[in-house]
């Protein structure tokens, strides 16, 4: 990246951050490490932030998750998201830096290519309410097991404030069989013994307890998903006339 530097302060009113001393310019700041920079400037931003922080991580689908839920938050409440697929040690940090201070929600997605990646994030997001898709194998990478796998992801549990709320895909076995701390709110596809509990009619209806929601034909598949983010919207005050109303727009 620092290749790159000359060609960044050729733009007005720009500085960069440093590395090495090579440039020669008082608009490149010096520092020991850039990326351990970055996380400290993100974990200011976090303490003068007074948005509720959501965060989303998960084997599969929390891209999707993310987007749906900023789909139906931001129809009533102020909010702000990290973008695209930014989720790592160096986009997470980028990304959340653009994001309100005074938003009333923050939604962050956050991954994982190597243990202790999800706390590294967490530390800098201290995030208020936190939501595992689901655990798998499918993108093992840089993990030696599956328990790696599930003890990374689980630090978006372990993480939260001391008020904060865990909510848990009850379908999920990696997931449920977590040691929890905090508040726990359960969700799950045919399965009653979730506090949100899901079933999908004629793939064009979602029942959730004995809230029927319709759902738009292009997206019926992610019924799971749309569970997860009613959970949390519920739990939220969002009712259920406006999560509807949302969703279909």
């Amino acid at each position: 990246g620092h290749d790159f530097i000359k060609d960044i302060l050729d733009i007005n009113g720009t500085i960069s951050f440093g590395e090495y001393n090579n440039v020669g310019n008082k608009r490149v700041i010096k520092t020991k490490s850039n990326l351990q920079t970055l996380m400290l400037l993100a974990s200011s931003w976090r303490e003068k932030m007074e948005s509720t922080v959501i965060a989303i991580t998960g084997s599969n689908g929390k891209t999707t998750t993310k987007e749906l839920l900023y789909h139906i938050l931001n129809h009533y409440k102020k909010c702000s998201k990290s973008i695209d697929n930014h989720n790592s040690t160096i986009g997470l940090p980028l990304t959340f830096l653009n994001c309100n201070l005074y938003d009333h929600y923050t939604i962050l997605e956050l991954g994982a290519n190597k243990k202790g990646e999800i706390e590294r994030l967490c530390k800098i997001i201290r995030p208020n309410l936190s939501l595992i898709t689901n655990i798998s194998n499918a993108h093992i990478g840089n993990f030696n097991s599956i328990d790696e796998i599930i003890k990374t992801k689980s630090s978006i549990f372990s993480c939260l404030k001391k008020d904060g709320i865990a909510f848990i895909n009850i379908n999920d076995d990696a997931i449920s069989n977590l040691n929890i701390k905090n508040k726990k709110i359960t969700f799950g596809i045919n399965n009653p013994k979730a506090d949100y509990n899901g079933e999908l009619i004629n793939n064009s209806k979602l029942r959730i307890n004995n809230f029927e929601c319709n759902i738009p034909n292009e997206i019926y598949y992610l019924n799971e998903s749309i569970l997860s983010i009613y959970a949390i919207s519920k739990t939220i005050g969002i009712k259920n006339k406006q999560f509807q109303e949302a969703l279909l727009t």
